[in-house]
């Protein structure tokens, strides 16, 4: 699962495999170290309703079943929401399945990503 964070949105991008682990366990977790003492995860779950929380080092977004399993099943790209973070703007939270690159970059691994729409075989 990628992560994005920019002023206020933040985007998640699902390869296969996790999308498939996220309807079988209800939900997903991705860590990195950043020193000995410290480590930031992001979770995505699986639950009733739609909300967003930061505790404790931990992003925790959850979306409702119905919208995750309609999602994954059907052709659109992405879950987007407006989160009522107390502020006029709000936080924007874009929930997308991760397409294949069109070219090739190093360090990229796109075996598990989506077939992307725009490429022409």
């Amino acid at each position: 699962m990628k992560l994005r964070v920019k002023g206020n949105s933040i985007r998640l991008r699902l390869q296969q495999q996790e999308l498939n682990d996220l309807l079988l366990n209800n939900k997903i977790v991705e860590s990195t170290i950043i020193n000995a003492f410290e480590v930031f995860s992001y979770e995505l779950i699986s639950g009733e309703s739609f909300s967003v929380a930061c505790i404790t080092n931990i992003l925790s977004i959850q979306i409702p079943s119905d919208i995750l399993e309609s999602w994954a099943s059907g052709e659109e790209i992405s879950i987007e929401q407006n989160w009522n973070n107390g502020t006029e703007q709000g936080l924007r939270i874009l929930i997308e399945k991760d397409f294949a690159c069109l070219t090739n970059r190093l360090n990229e691994d796109d075996s598990d990503a989506f077939p992307n729409p725009n490429k022409f075989c």
